[in-house]
């Protein structure tokens, strides 16, 4: 496989806790402008290379690749320079703030003695806003978003860097309705027509086989396999990620238990 066509190259990837093995043998390979899914049961190893793409925590080893090019974020400021994005399960908003205010947070335009220019930093946000086609008034306050609206937030977040090239959504639809699930895919879909690659995390099997060009299973800290669109099925899917054929296998797994160090 060409490493150098892949947005996202992660070969070998391991890391441990002392005696504890998160992970060995990680392996993510994600095209251009690609929606990837990452399946597997708790325990699994997801959350590890999610944090190791997004610059969370370091790896011990293994190589990693964007475009073709050695990447190694020492942590997430890093990594958003680099072009990859996160948007964790837990919304990581000021609610406090307004739509605006978090869209820009830590970039906030200043003039003169550090005076904030408010009306440019919201033409910024609703310019970008409305380049995504999401339904957010940058002027509400964030604590009266919904949990879908709150998503969306940090979507738009993400893709205010203009050198966004990778977003990872980690359990995105988890507290969503199919309406909303819906709104959000679309989302994902338009973000990928301006060529950015999007890895998400999701338990919901049936989600997956609807929305992913690709999904890749992890089991036990390692990687399992790829497979293209049409290359499975739910059932496969579930006998990769347990390691063992199932009486009835069911098309959406327990949810992760947050206690837990990793997936």
């Amino acid at each position: 496989m060409n490493e150098q066509a892949m947005r996202i190259s992660a070969v070998d990837v391991h890391k441990s806790y002392g005696a504890v093995r998160a992970l060995r043998n990680g392996q993510l390979r994600i095209r251009p402008g690609e929606t990837h899914a990452l399946v597997g049961e708790n325990g699994a190893g997801k959350s590890t290379i999610i944090k190791i793409l997004s610059g969370a925590i370091q790896r011990d080893g293994g190589t990693l690749q964007i475009d073709g090019e050695h990447y190694s974020p020492g942590n997430p400021h890093e990594a958003l320079r680099a072009g990859v994005g996160t948007v964790y399960q837990d919304p990581q908003i000021v609610s406090t703030m307004t739509v605006c205010e978090n869209i820009m947070l830590g970039r906030f335009p200043t003039k003169g003695a550090g005076t904030i220019q408010k009306r440019s930093m919201k033409a910024a946000a609703k310019q970008l806003i409305d380049s995504l086609e999401i339904h957010l008034n940058p002027d509400a306050t964030c604590e009266a978003l919904s949990v879908a609206d709150r998503q969306l937030l940090q979507v738009a977040r993400a893709a205010s860097f203009q050198a966004l090239k990778f977003l990872i959504l980690d359990e995105p639809t988890s507290s969503l309705t199919p309406s909303e699930v819906n709104h959000l895919f679309q989302l994902v879909d338009r973000l990928r027509r301006k060529d950015i690659s999007v890895l998400f995390v999701s338990h919901k099997l049936d989600e997956v086989k609807e929305h992913a060009d690709e999904v890749t299973v992890f089991r036990d800290g390692q990687f399992i396999a790829s497979h293209r669109r049409g290359e499975y099925t739910v059932d496969s899917l579930v006998r990769e990620m347990v390691g063992r054929e199932l009486e009835a296998a069911p098309a959406k797994l327990a949810p992760p238990e947050r206690a837990k160090s990793r997936r």
